[in-house]
Parts: structure tokens; C-alpha cells; sequence
């Protein structure tokens, strides 16, 4: 019979083998996941139904900045909306592409964009929606809610039927900036010209947080501007919404607290909270709705990555203070207030050849020609500047973005916040004490099967294993890995030597994986794992034991998981496994062997 040998003389191999291994792992881990399709239809309208209501300034403003945010994601983006001349001037690749808001109009696009989402999936590809509306919100004789378009008002109905029940895209985000505008809101001698009123009746709001509705579309997230009867406001100083800046700040960059490149619900929420925290006159303070989709409480809204014609402005550790960006058009393009506790990173569109990074007393000029693809704040140069005063504005100017956006305050937020039953907060613990720490942990039991585990054996029969792997996630796609593993052969009726025998397996080792989510329930991984390898022969009657005890193991799998629900997972798992080790002969002499062992295999996650 051959024997096993033992390991003295394995080990510059196996090193040499573990570096290979730890390479591979290396250049996994620099992957990139693929985007996916991102889809968006803007509906923006000054003008009431309502002949009484005097109509807004700046939401045709809203709609063409959403537009110019979406397109630079590389989005197929329908923009509805009618945009005074001024704007036109200052959004001339808006005013191009933008169709009347009419009912007609949103019902075409929508079921344009709808078509497009199932294409794009039947072809393989993830798919992201967002529907954005701004512009005045009212409640019918019916006591529905509207929102106005230029020929009738769109009912909290037909929002539901032809947004919200399609439910055709992977993940679906709407953000309405709206309000019932019973009354406006006038600063004496001001500019502050007020979007305000009671917001979205409490039938659409009651409609929003019931679970039982909610939950038969688990994959549709929403943003409000308003919760109950708050006030909801426009701001000549932000020539738009006081919340679609806030929004559009957030989203292209400043809510990102742990700096991960990925801005998600509950950073949006937190962020929004900390922007209007300061602001105590009641008919200026803006009440948020946050509800991420059901299927994926902590479901991105935007990946930084995703904006192809950008210039990252870097705020590094430390660089504290309340920052706007103002882009060479005039507009009013971003706000932030930087806590100094960790880096951040500020998307800045390629919509204008140059920016102003401007605090309350200076400014610094940043020309997207000069510059690469990344400018740090503080290799800019700022200058005095003068800033304009007045009562009327002070509300704003004092208050909003006044509160840094700091991880004690994400924190803190969201472990005061008090959410309903069954919604309690998955994110209470999870925010991130450095860019880069453990985000969380994933258990994974499997049962594998394999064919001839040891071709140098001659076994005929399946090998049967398992393995227990818990996964340690530093990112968003990227995680590292331990496990243990073991597996038999299946049959002791096979003879070596004219004896019965039984091989065991045992490895321990180490991994990395990187993960791609094709959909909110669905994923797919890549995982590569080197291990030392104990390999036990028994048999010949007498249990006999003997092995290699240096012996190395490298395997390669991909895995695609379904998750039942936040916690728990369940999938396939299959690869390719490299085993290397010794084996001496009866005879005289040692036989390398090296085997490629193909496997497959199911099994169960729990995320903890």
C-alpha cells in the first residue's frame, strides 16, 4: 500500500504555493462591480391646478438639475417639465430634452422607461429607477392628495398604479418635493420665496407607513419633503427647493458618512436630519419622510463611481467647516458642513468650466481644466469675499447645514430614532468607525460534493463535505474570509492494497470574496481561499492513520445567494480546488502530487 508522507519538506512549497494563493486574492479584491442600468423620469411644474395658489419659481430649476445629476450617471433620463427663459438659459441641455409636464406626458414616459427597465433586465442587466417630482402638492374634494400638473392634477392613486405597483425595476427610489399649498408663506421685504403648505395629505402619508401596502412592493424606497403638515420651502439664495438641494447635496457626496463611495438610505436620512437641525422657526423648518425599500433597509440610493463626468473634490480629516459650491453659471450647486472626523468626497459635475468652494468670508476658485480627477480642499486657494446680509434670510443663512454631519451624529440618530414595529433600525451599531472597518459579518453552512477528491487514490466514489466560513465585510463588494472544512470519501467498500479504507479531509484557511448584487434578493461572489490541508487515511482494519500534515489546499468558487429575508440566505456554491501533497511509496520514494478537484455544493447564510 502507498502511504501518505509526512510533511517535512512541504514547507517552501506550501509557502510558495500560499504567495500565488495571496496574489490571486489580491487582484480579485481590485475588481470593480459592474453598474447597473440607471433609468430616471423628472417631473417638474411651477403652475398649480389650483387658479388661487400662487405658482412657484424655481421647481422648473429643480427639475433641470435633477437632470443634469442623472445624466452625468450616464442615465436614460426624461425630463417633463416647462422651464422659464432664465432657466433655459442656464440649463441649455435641459431645456433641449425636456417634454410639457401634462398627465398625458408622465403616463407616456413612465411607461416608456417601464419597457426599457424589462429590456434591460431580460438582457441580464440590474436595473435602478428614480422618479422625481417638484412642484405644488394639494388635496382634492376627495380628500386625496394631487400633485399639479399643467392639465389636471395627478391623484395619490395614480401615483400608486403607475409608479409604485409596476414595480418593474431591481430597486425603485421616488422623491417627491411637493406640498398642499393652502397658504404661502411671505418674509416681509424678503427674497425667501416659500414652498410651503400642509405637504401631502394624511391618507398619502398613512399610505407611505403602512407595512401591509409597503410590503406587497418591497423594492420601492421613497424620499418626502414633508411628514404630517410640516412646511416645505423654496430659497431664492438656493434658487430651488430648500430639500431637492438638500437631496441633491447629499447625494452627490455629503451624506456619504463612512466614505465608502456608496450614499444609502439611512445616510440620506441622517444627513437631511443634520442639514435642518438648527432650524427652530417653525414655518422654516423642513420634516423629512425616509423609507428605504422593504427587501434592503440599508439599500444604496448612489454610488459616487456611477458619475462619469466628475471632478472628486477631496475634504481630508481635520478640514472642518460649512462649505457651498457654486458652479460659474450662478448656480448654487451644493452644501456641506464637514465634521473633521473622517475624509469626504464631493462629486462635481462637469456642468460648468469652473467652481467656487466658498465659506460665510472667503472663496477659492477650482477650474475642472486645470485640475485632475481628484482637487483637495486644502490645496485650494481662498480669498476674502463679501457676502450679502438680510434679515429676511437670516433663518436660512444662520441655521441651515449649521450642524456638522459627523458619525457621532449618525450614530446618535439613528439610535434615537424610534421606527415602528417590525421596521426597527438594522443600522443602530452598524455605522462605521473609520472609512474602511467591519461592516458587518456573514456566517455560511455548506455541503459540498465532489468527484475523485484524490486522483492519485483511484477513488471512484463522491467525496461528501462540508464547511463553516464566516465572512468579514470591509466594503460594500469586498470581504475577507475564514473557514474549516471537511469532507470523506463516500464509500468504504474501496480497495487499496486489498484493505477497505476511508479518506478524511481537514483544512483551515483563509479567503477573500467579492460580492456584486445582481438584484435587492439576489447576488453573485467570487471567493478565492487558500488552507492548510490534513489528509487522514484509515482503513485496513485497524483504523490506521496517516497523513500529510503540511499539505495545501486552494480553491476558487463562485456562489450565487437568494436571500430569504435581511438575515438570511440560502444558494450554491461551486469551483475548483488545487490540493498539493506528498506520497510515499512502498517501494522507495516520494510521489508530488498535485490534483484539481472539481466541486459543488448549497448553503445557508446568516448575517449578523
Amino acid at each position: 500500500m502507498r502511504k501518505l508522507k509526512d510533511g517535512g519538506g512541504l514547507g517552501a512549497r506550501w509557502l510558495a504555493a500560499s504567495i500565488v494563493g495571496w496574489l490571486a486574492l489580491a487582484l480579485a479584491a481590485s475588481a470593480s462591480w459592474a453598474g447597473e442600468r440607471v433609468h430616471a423620469v423628472i417631473v417638474a411644474n411651477n403652475g398649480s391646478t389650483d387658479a388661487r395658489v400662487k405658482a412657484l419659481k424655481y421647481a422648473d430649476d429643480d427639475g433641470a438639475r435633477y437632470w443634469e445629476m442623472f445624466s452625468a450617471m450616464d442615465a436614460r433620463v426624461r425630463l417633463l417639465a416647462t422651464l422659464d427663459a432664465d432657466t433655459q438659459r442656464i440649463f441649455e441641455g435641459a431645456a433641449r430634452a425636456s417634454r410639457p409636464p401634462t398627465r398625458q406626458e408622465v403616463f407616456k414616459a413612465l411607461r416608456e422607461v417601464q419597457a426599457e427597465v424589462a429590456a434591460d433586465k431580460a438582457a441580464g442587466h440590474a436595473t435602478t429607477l428614480f422618479v422625481v417630482f417638484a412642484g405644488h402638492g394639494a388635496v382634492d374634494a376627495e380628500g386625496q392628495g394631487t400633485l399639479s400638473m399643467l392639465d389636471g392634477p395627478l391623484t395619490r392613486r395614480e401615483l400608486i398604479d403607475e409608479v409604485i405597483a409596476p414595480d418593474v425595476a431591481d430597486r425603485t427610489h421616488l422623491i417627491i418635493d411637493a406640498c398642499h399649498a393652502y397658504f404661502m408663506v411671505h418674509e416681509r421685504g424678503g427674497h425667501a420665496d416659500d414652498r410651503s403648505g400642509e405637504g401631502l395629505d394624511a391618507e398619502f402619508e398613512a399610505f407611505l407607513k403602512d407595512q401591509r401596502v409597503l410590503s406587497r412592493y418591497p423594492r420601492v424606497g421613497v424620499l418626502l419633503s414633508t411628514a404630517g403638515a410640516a412646511e416645505v420651502h423654496e430659497w431664492s439664495e438656493f434658487q430651488g427647493g430648500v430639500f431637492s438641494h438638500e437631496v441633491r447635496s447629499g447625494l452627490l457626496g455629503a451624506a456619504d458618512i463612512d466614505a465608502d463611495g456608496v450614499v444609502t438610505y439611512p445616510e440620506v436620512e441622517a444627513w437631511l436630519e443634520a442639514a435642518n437641525a438648527s432650524v427652530d422657526d417653525p414655518r422654516a423648518r423642513i420634516r423629512v419622510t425616509v423609507e428605504a425599500p422593504q427587501q434592503f433597509k440599508r439599500a444604496e440610493l448612489v454610488r459616487l463611481s456611477s458619475f462619469q463626468r466628475a471632478t472628486m473634490l477631496s475634504v481630508e480629516p481635520g478640514e472642518a467647516g460649512h462649505y457651498h459650491l457654486a458652479d460659474s453659471r450662478g448656480v448654487r450647486y451644493a452644501d456641506f458642513h464637514a465634521a473633521g472626523d473622517g475624509p469626504m468626497r464631493m462629486a462635481l459635475l462637469w456642468s460648468a468650466p469652473f467652481f467656487f468652494v466658498r465659506t460665510q468670508d472667503t472663496e477659492a476658485r477650482l477650474d475642472r481644466e486645470a485640475r485632475g480627477p481628484v482637487v483637495s480642499l486644502r490645496d485650494l486657494e481662498f480669498v476674502a469675499r463679501s457676502a450679502p446680509r438680510g434679515p429676511v434670510e437670516e433663518s436660512y443663512r444662520a441655521n441651515l447645514f449649521s450642524v456638522p454631519f459627523s458619525k457621532g451624529f449618525y450614530t446618535g440618530y439613528h439610535a434615537g430614532r424610534e421606527r415602528g414595529a417590525g421596521a426597527a433600525s438594522a443600522e443602530v451599531g452598524r455605522a462605521l468607525e473609520a472609512p474602511g472597518a467591519l461592516r458587518r459579518v456573514d456566517l455560511q453552512l455548506g455541503a459540498l460534493s465532489a468527484p475523485a477528491p484524490l486522483s492519485s487514490f483511484k477513488i471512484d466514489a463522491l467525496e461528501l463535505g462540508g464547511d463553516l466560513a464566516a465572512s468579514f465585510w470591509l466594503g460594500e463588494h469586498f470581504a475577507l474570509v475564514a473557514f474549516g472544512g471537511y469532507g470523506t470519501s463516500a464509500d468504504r467498500e474501496q480497495i487499496v492494497g486489498g484493505q477497505p479504507f476511508r479518506l478524511h479531509r481537514v483544512a483551515l484557511g483563509v479567503g477573500a470574496q467579492v460580492g456584486a448584487q445582481l438584484a435587492p434578493e439576489l447576488a453573485l461572489g467570487l471567493e478565492l481561499r487558500t488552507a492548510h490541508q490534513w489528509l487522514i487515511f484509515t482503513g485496513g482494519g485497524q483504523d490506521q492513520r496517516l497523513g500529510d500534515p503540511f499539505s495545501w489546499r486552494g480553491e476558487g468558487a463562485l456562489t450565487v445567494g437568494y436571500a430569504l429575508s435581511e438575515q438570511v440566505s440560502v444558494g450554491v456554491r461551486a469551483g475548483v480546488s488545487l490540493n498539493l501533497f506528498s506520497i510515499a511509496r512502498e517501494a522507495g520514494g516520494v510521489e508530488e502530487a498535485v490534483d484539481l478537484q472539481p466541486f459543488a455544493g448549497i448553503f445557508m447564510g446568516l448575517r449578523l
